[in-house]
């Protein structure tokens, strides 16, 4: 990633950083399902590094449960939140200010886990740089699991089919990147499905061990409507069917959990 691209995702962030964790509230219930995930994977005592860990919203999860807890994120701004939350809980949580190429100031071997979530990595140009600096990273065993930002998702496209848009709705369902105005500043997301994600940049260091997908038993724009116990049964759902296809190619995110070749 260049330098100038560095700066320019840190500081679209830095406009928002405090107003981050309210703008991530429509998908709080997404997040606590990949919360549970983490929760099955990663102990107490295990050190787990988080990628564009923002305000540190999942960093702060592990580490209430005594993971011990690393984040790197190109917003000064984020990190500031971060450390502020951290400071108030006393957690003793590391966070740093970087991007991809700062990844080689950590010794191999010293993660039992990399996490990072919420449309991070779709924002890393060179996804085979970023798996093999996690797999040098991650100790023999070791999880790597990453939350994508999907391509646009079936109700998306069932709009545009609504509609008669027939060649826009074609158009959206094979677009493979998108440009995010973050305050003013351009943000380029590259939208991969997740089978490709996978085999094209991960394959070679890393075993598939769980793929789903979130977001597609209702548009995003129900998610105020729906009760809050039906959304809790809707998450889990799709935690099993968002497995399968084509359920794990509707969604509007999805997770790959990765083992560590050895």
């Amino acid at each position: 990633m260049s330098s100038s691209r560095n700066a320019g995702i840190g500081a679209a962030y830095d406009f928002i950083a405090s107003d981050y964790d309210a703008l991530m509230q429509p998908d709080m219930r997404m997040r606590e399902a990949l919360w549970r995930h983490y929760a099955r994977i990663f102990r107490s005592g295990d050190c787990v590094l988080d990628f564009g860990c923002g305000t540190g919203m999942d960093a702060i999860y592990l580490a209430r449960r005594g993971v011990r807890v690393t984040g790197i994120d190109a917003s000064p701004g984020m990190i500031s939140q971060f450390l502020r939350k951290a400071d108030r809980e006393r957690l003793a949580i590391e966070a740093r200010i970087g991007t991809l190429p700062d990844l080689q100031a950590f010794a191999s071997g010293s993660f039992a886990g990399v996490v990072s979530a919420f449309a991070a990595l779709n924002t890393v140009p060179d996804l085979s740089a970023f798996a093999q600096e996690a797999f040098r990273l991650l100790r023999p065993g070791g999880r790597l699991v990453g939350h994508f930002l999907a391509r646009p998702g079936v109700w998306e496209i069932l709009e545009y089919v609504a509609e008669g848009r027939w060649s826009e709705a074609r158009e959206r369902r094979h677009c493979r990147e998108k440009t995010i105005a973050v305050c003013g500043e351009p943000v380029a997301h590259t939208l991969l499905p997740p089978r490709e994600t996978y085999h094209r940049f991960f394959r070679e260091c890393f075993k598939l061990r769980r793929l789903c997908s979130f977001g597609f038993l209702w548009p995003q724009r129900w998610d105020r409507f729906v009760p809050v116990p039906s959304a809790r049964l809707g998450m889990r759902l799709e935690a099993t069917a968002g497995r399968f296809r084509p359920f794990s190619d509707w969604g509007r995110f999805f997770i790959l959990d990765l083992a560590r070749r050895d």
